[in-house]
């Protein structure tokens, strides 16, 4: 039986708010899983940054957007949107 490993297109909306939820989500999707990323693009307008970028490690592939808010000097939300 083959390992099934979701593309980062095939990933729903996954929003993450406060730093215990930031924190887990590095230890199982980004650093824990060996991630590596390559920015493609990147846009900002007011405190929204969005980043296209490609995404390579032990849990997913493939390329997506990550749209980064931020609330003063601090990191308010990091979201994936669903693939379109």
């Amino acid at each position: 039986m083959g390992i099934f490993t979701p593309t980062a297109a095939q990933m729903a909306r996954r929003e993450t708010r406060g730093a215990d939820r930031v924190r887990q989500r590095a230890g199982s999707d980004a650093i824990g899983a060996g991630a590596q990323t390559t920015i493609l693009s990147a846009t900002t307008e007011g405190a929204t940054t969005t980043v296209r970028f490609d995404w390579r490690s032990r849990v997913f592939d493939g390329q997506s957007t990550g749209i980064f808010v931020a609330a003063g000097d601090r990191l308010r939300s990091f979201t994936i949107p669903p693939a379109h």
